[in-house]
């Protein structure tokens, strides 16, 4: 009987945590289909080279991107759509230990947010795109960084921030590569 009531109830949107505070950067209902994960990879301009791809490419189609946590501020907008990142967006989430989380969003066609602006998970912040001079089609490619009180920053796998997103707000979604679920 449980399951028959939970199952006819309203099922909220699966992109976004129940009370609001934690969201996946693009709405979907099912899986984020995950085109270039975190790490080294052959370059997709010259397949000579490697290179470390300091995010994950998440597959769009002109998709609003969203803010992934409240109270984010915005840090930096690149409105140049001819660097190699194309139009982006940094937002920076400060932590309980003093460390910073900061997102970026690349690639973008718009941008809906300026510099100092505070945003709320679930938020547009713009709509994804194929700018930049190092792109291959259309994606958001998705990136995380932890900088530390001293100001020391690493890439951190987007993946494992994801997931850590998706348990906090329990938002039930998976990020999938080449059929194997990142989170």
């Amino acid at each position: 009987i449980v399951d028959t009531i939970s199952s006819n109830s309203r099922k909220p949107d699966s992109y976004i945590s129940v009370d609001g505070n934690y969201s996946f950067p693009v709405k979907r209902d099912e899986f984020l289909l995950v085109t270039s994960p975190f790490g080294m990879r052959k370059d997709p301009l010259d397949s000579t080279k490697e290179q470390m791809h300091k995010g994950i490419d998440i597959q769009t189609r002109q998709d609003n991107v969203l803010a992934t946590e409240n109270q984010g501020k915005v840090v930096a907008v690149n409105q140049n759509a001819h660097t190699a990142g194309g139009k982006s967006v940094t937002l920076e989430y400060q932590r309980e230990n003093g460390d910073k989380c900061q997102i970026n969003y690349l690639h973008l066609s718009s941008i809906d947010v300026k510099v100092g602006d505070e945003v709320n998970a679930g938020q547009k912040i713009g709509v994804s795109g194929n700018t930049g001079i190092r792109t291959t089609g259309e994606h958001l490619h998705f990136g995380v960084k932890q900088i530390t009180g001293d100001g020391a920053s690493r890439d951190i796998d987007p993946a494992a921030y994801l997931a850590e997103i998706g348990q906090k707000g329990n938002i039930q979604l998976q990020a999938l590569s080449n059929g194997t679920d990142l989170l």
